[in-house]
């Protein structure tokens, strides 16, 4: 998928088109405001995922990958002041970098937190200064391999008598899930594809 499809597939779907994987919570309006970047480039091979490993030090979520993001700050003025913020503190990707695209719905995490994804294009060379304090990791994942419905799994689990899907996603050695999987697979149906298999 190139930048032209990508752009014709997000903005002729109306905003959460198809199936939402991701529940509302009843208590959201209590949660925490959080936002997250969804930083696309191009190359040959199309479009690519911008994805981090957070580091193993850290009390919550050590060693999972994520995106670019985090809580806001009483002084961001907007969510995606907030993640282009989280971006240039963690990776060091400038927010004259990128080109802001668009959003998904907001989404509500186990951890309270109600996240407002921001999709965007990186327009210039991007060389990753990660900090230690927060990352160990930052690498690519080609869109086109994220779509392949072989790439993503989704398991159920019961909790508190109900149904809730988990989803998984593969990528060399890395594994993608939870939330940061459940926004992949957000915009994946946003985009139009089918959904990711049990």
């Amino acid at each position: 998928m190139n930048r032209q499809q990508f752009l014709s597939q997000f903005s002729l779907q109306p905003m959460g088109a198809g199936e939402n994987p991701l529940r509302r919570h009843p208590l959201a309006p209590s949660f925490k405001d959080a936002s997250v970047l969804l930083a696309l480039c191009d190359s040959n091979d199309g479009l690519q995922l911008l994805l981090t490993k957070r580091a193993g030090h850290l009390r919550h979520h050590a060693n999972q990958i994520s995106f670019p993001g985090g809580k806001m700050d009483a002084d961001d003025r907007s969510p995606w002041h907030t993640a282009t913020r989280e971006a240039w503190e963690e990776v060091g990707l400038s927010p004259d970098a990128l080109t802001q695209v668009g959003t998904l719905p907001e989404f509500h995490t186990i951890s309270r937190f109600r996240i407002q994804p921001q999709i965007a294009f990186i327009e210039q060379d991007f060389i990753p200064r990660l900090s230690q304090d927060e990352v160990c990791e930052c690498f690519f994942v080609p869109l086109a391999h994220l779509i392949e419905p072989d790439n993503r799994r989704t398991v159920t689990i019961e909790r508190h008598n109900d149904s809730h899907p988990v989803y998984f996603m593969f990528w060399q050695h890395h594994r993608i899930w939870g939330a940061t999987a459940a926004v992949i697979e957000q915009l994946i149906r946003h985009l139009g594809y089918p959904r990711a298999p049990n």
